[in-house]
């Protein structure tokens, strides 16, 4: 079969590799189609800390099931599914109370363990969801960066009524900001320099604004009818994002990080006093999350195919990473075809 391998930051080739054997509890998956997200490109750029190299990249992803183990009786041959990255013990505190997202030993494949971006993957047959039939290929492998968005929206709380700035109009920050607004919030603002960015969103039917510009805070403040926001959600990861969200928020506000953050950040904590801030850390997402955002896609409830920017072959994959990390790239979602 054929891999893809980064040897070092920067440096991606195929190679061959023999197809995997499986145990009993595992499935073979045949990919069909892999995505490159934000923290793909870190791990190109070797931004990414702790990451290992030589690296199989890539963990949003799905497939054909081509072989079931002796054990597996939930999925069959043929059955299209969604690889979840997600490797957990099953026996610490945090599963066995059904937060699986938060695992003392979690393992994240494509991140700690070899990625998706290869012809066939064996993996354990819990780690694989079965995606229904009337779900196009490109609606199915965003159901894992979906699933990001929406464990961070469910850390947010209730949203009725409310103002939320979201800081990074990317992937991560255009969809948490649709379902910000699906699930009641008052007026919703994305903060993005990139113009290509900024249309997308616009197209999704959401409001972002050029924080580059001069007037970006009355820009702000005249959507949220000249109060600072009550919410504010950290997309980006970029370097002060922390800083500025404490700056931007409301007295007695909530600060919601998600963004991939390549270095420590400096904050000034008598401000986060003084304004009685909550600051909550969110990464990955809870296994019913992806159940959730079937539900939403089959329902028509969120806007994907403007996201979707690119379809590349997997044999240009090496130009495809070196594509989407170009300032101001035209590329949001790439996906990569086997």
């Amino acid at each position: 079969m054929k891999e893809a391998l980064m040897l070092a930051p920067g440096e991606i080739v195929i190679q061959d590799e023999e197809i995997p054997e499986i145990t009993k509890l595992e499935v073979l998956v045949r990919v069909i189609q892999f995505a490159i997200c934000g923290t793909d490109k870190q791990i190109f750029t070797g931004e990414k800390r702790n990451v290992n190299y030589p690296h199989v990249p890539c963990h949003e992803a799905i497939g054909i099931v081509e072989k079931v183990g002796s054990c597996v009786e939930d999925v069959k041959l043929g059955d299209k599914v969604l690889l979840n990255p997600q490797v957990t013990c099953y026996h610490c505190k945090y599963c066995l109370a059904g937060y699986n997202n938060r695992c003392k030993n979690i393992k994240i494949h494509g991140i700690c363990i070899p990625g998706f971006a290869r012809e066939y993957v064996a993996i354990d047959h819990h780690q694989v969801i079965k995606i229904p039939a009337v779900l196009s290929n490109d609606h199915a492998v965003m159901i894992e960066p979906i699933a990001v968005a929406n464990e961070m929206i469910k850390q947010a709380g209730i949203l009725e009524e409310k103002d939320l700035l979201i800081l990074g109009g990317g992937t991560i920050g255009n969809i948490t900001a649709q379902l910000a607004k699906l699930f009641g919030a008052r007026n919703v603002v994305i903060s993005e320099p990139n113009k290509l960015r900024r249309e997308i969103a616009e197209e999704c039917g959401l409001v972002a604004i050029n924080p580059k510009t001069k007037d970006f805070e009355k820009q702000m403040t005249e959507v949220f009818h000249n109060v600072e926001p009550e919410m504010i959600i950290d997309c980006a990861g970029y370097e002060g994002a922390l800083m500025d969200a404490i700056n931007y928020i409301m007295i007695g506000g909530k600060i919601l990080v998600i963004g991939e953050h390549t270095i420590d950040e400096k904050v000034d904590v008598e401000r986060i006093q003084k304004k009685f801030l909550s600051i909550i850390g969110c990464r990955t997402y809870q296994n019913q999350d992806l159940i959730q955002v079937i539900d939403l896609l089959l329902k028509g409830y969120l806007r994907i195919k403007p996201l979707i920017t690119d379809h590349v072959p997997f044999s240009y994959i090496d130009r495809a990473f070196k594509d989407v990390i170009k300032a101001y790239s035209k590329q949001l979602k790439v996906i990569i075809t086997m």
